[in-house]
């Protein structure tokens, strides 16, 4: 059943692991902050560089949910773990990419600005990136069969090794390891990123999953690449414009100036951090509607969108307190001028309203996504970034009218349309006829 209690107790704690990886970026920007502000701004708009080539293979990566749990949903358990090896060969496949562009790409791809404080963070985690899609692909198993305590313990014992090492690598240590600032944070990035691949490696290779999963059967399944990737490349667009348009606005406000920027990035932050909550809860969708689609329940589909929904809106009201009520002792925590705090903190309402638009537009994508109708996503999500959020704000930064808050308003909006395009398509389009199909494979 897909009620409100199984809703919360798969999606609790994949919050959880959220959070552990939210707090990760957070408690980097913060160290960072404080060893330099302009080494937090770069950091922040190359974050947004690298996370969108992390999705970009990730997003295809991590439809082995969507696979493994349409098989687990038909019980067809010997084929559960054969998505997640085809993905993460696949993930292997992106070093060919990844390494030629974290040596060569950056000069053309980042601004002059940042060259100084943030070339050889991006050219260090360009490297490594290939691992989070590999862990990806494993934790996509994980959800689709159900089992996601592991997932929350892995990210949880990787960002703590992380965060420990972010302070000896940007800070240094007296007379051993000199202060390296944003570039030792890439180093301990990279670092935590190997320890989380390994540890879900070896839970997915151990007796008690080979046992009914058979995972220790490595295999290459080109059908079964070919049916993961028809599902993911979408995907990936879909996270390819989602975040180079991220990365458009960032360069907009940048062009307006630094204090403009400094607000935009602390805001940005801040919502990364709250994310954890949200995108716990989509994860739960898409490894719960695979599943339910599997067996074939579709009654259960809109059960499960309500229950998701409410818990969405309790965990806004959750947000309420520190976002609302003391927003200037977050705000705090990045930056000591009055000015830019009451700016931020200012700020802050719409970032508390985007949290619950963009929740909730997301928790009807991710139930399309549990079908696989990953195509529909990519267009209406390139629609709603590109000509609804970056247009309009590109127009108001040229006239001259940008306030603090424009970016913020102008999602919302992008994002209220978007609800109505994804409910649309659930409602009244017959999307999962092309769904279902994949569990037939041989």
């Amino acid at each position: 059943m897909t009620n409100l209690k199984s809703t919360a107790r798969i999606a609790l704690p994949l919050m959880l692991s959220s959070l552990s990886t939210m707090l990760m970026i957070t408690v980097d920007r913060i160290m960072l902050a404080s060893y330099d502000t302009m080494a937090m701004n770069a950091i922040a708009a190359i974050g947004i560089l690298l996370f969108m080539c992390e999705r970009g293979v990730g997003g295809i990566t991590s439809m082995s949910e969507v696979l493994c749990g349409q098989f687990n949903g038909a019980e067809d358990y010997r084929k559960v773990a054969i998505p997640a090896w085809q993905m993460l060969f696949f993930s292997l496949f992106s070093l060919v990419i990844f390494v030629p562009m974290g040596l060569f790409a950056g000069p053309y791809i980042i601004q002059p600005i940042f060259h100084e404080t943030g070339m050889e963070f991006y050219r260090i985690l360009m490297c490594a990136t290939f691992l989070t899609p590999a862990f990806l692909a494993l934790a996509g198993f994980f959800i689709g069969t159900k089992q996601v305590k592991i997932i929350a313990v892995t990210t949880t014992i990787s960002n703590l090794v992380n965060i420990g090492l972010d302070y000896i690598f940007i800070f240094g240590i007296k007379d051993h390891i000199e202060p390296m600032g944003a570039k030792g944070a890439a180093i301990g990035t990279s670092i935590a990123l190997v320890v989380q691949f390994l540890i879900i490696l070896g839970a997915f290779l151990s007796k008690k999953q080979d046992q009914k999963y058979k995972t220790r059967s490595i295999s290459f399944d080109f059908a079964m690449m070919v049916q993961a990737l028809k599902i993911g490349v979408p995907n990936t667009f879909g996270w390819v414009a989602s975040l180079s348009g991220l990365y458009a606005v960032v360069l907009i406000v940048s062009d307006v100036g630094v204090d403009f920027l400094t607000v935009h990035n602390i805001c940005q932050n801040i919502f990364i951090f709250t994310y954890f909550m949200s995108e716990g809860i989509q994860r739960t969708v898409v490894g719960l509607g695979a599943n339910v689609l599997g067996a074939r329940r579709y009654e259960e589909i809109w059960q499960l969108i309500r229950s998701a929904l409410t818990l969405q809106f309790i965990t806004l009201v959750i947000l309420s307190v520190p976002m609302l009520i003391f927003p200037q002792v977050i705000v705090g925590l990045y930056i000591t001028d009055p000015h830019l705090i009451t700016l931020c903190s200012e700020v802050l309402f719409w970032v508390w309203v985007y949290y619950i638009i963009d929740g909730t537009a997301w928790i009807f994508g991710a139930t399309l996504a549990a079908g696989g109708d990953t195509i529909f996503i990519a267009v209406a999500v390139f629609f709603s970034v590109w000509i609804l959020r970056v247009a309009p704000l590109y127009f108001f930064e040229q006239a001259g009218i940008m306030s603090y808050d424009t970016s913020w308003f102008s999602g919302n909006l992008a994002d209220l349309v978007l609800i109505g395009i994804f409910f649309t398509r659930l409602k009244w389009a017959n999307w999962r006829k092309v769904k279902v199909d994949i569990i037939s494979h041989s």
